[in-house]
């Protein structure tokens, strides 16, 4: 594994590197490159004066996540008085399993998010029945999710409103992770407290 690794800011002449080789580390007054290679996946840790970061170094993720994991969103806007609709958006991570080898341990290494392609579906029998997921909204490849208008729809079963129930899958790098999306009604009160 290797790459070439730019940070941006002041002071990195002091630069240090654990956990890979550091070749080439050359600083200047906007910031510092350092080529970086391991043997095997893991985390590098670049260090200057009192700040560090972590940097993974991989090949592949072994493991996928959707975040937020559950999440909802109100249908909105179609008039001029009611609230507007609030959006949810996905991410999709990248998770190494560690020095232990198993998933979902203290000791994994996350990536951070991945370019991912986004779908959606329906969440269960029900909201396959009342076919959320073609009227809830739309999400588009950024993993934004755009609820649908407010109000009833005549194209829906019992001409109910654009709520929906469902399932987000992310697929990245051979994997697919999966979240879950309430698409709700407007919320017209909005207290001083939540």
């Amino acid at each position: 594994l290797s790459g070439t690794v730019q940070v941006v800011g002041a002071g990195l002449e002091g630069l240090t590197v654990e956990g890979a080789a550091a070749d080439g580390l050359a600083a200047n007054a906007a910031g510092a490159s350092v080529s970086l290679s391991a043997e095997a996946q893991g985390r590098a840790v670049l260090s200057a004066g009192d700040s560090s970061v972590g940097v993974a170094l991989y090949t592949a993720p072994d493991r996928l996540t959707v975040e937020p994991e559950f999440t909802i969103a109100r249908v909105g806007g179609g008039s001029d008085v009611g609230p507007a609709a609030v959006p949810a958006l996905f991410s999709a991570v990248g998770w190494l399993n560690g020095p232990d080898g198993a998933a979902g341990t203290g000791d994994d290494i996350r990536i951070g998010s991945l370019s991912a392609e986004w779908t959606t579906t329906d969440a269960n029998e029900t909201a396959a029945m009342m076919q959320d997921a073609a009227y809830a909204g739309t999400l588009d490849q950024s993993g934004l999710f755009m609820p649908a208008v407010a109000g009833p729809n005549t194209e829906r079963p019992f001409s109910t409103n654009n709520a929906g129930d469902l399932t987000i899958t992310a697929k990245a790098g051979g994997l697919e992770a999966s979240g879950r999306l309430i698409v709700t009604v407007q919320r017209f009160i909005d207290p001083p407290l939540r």
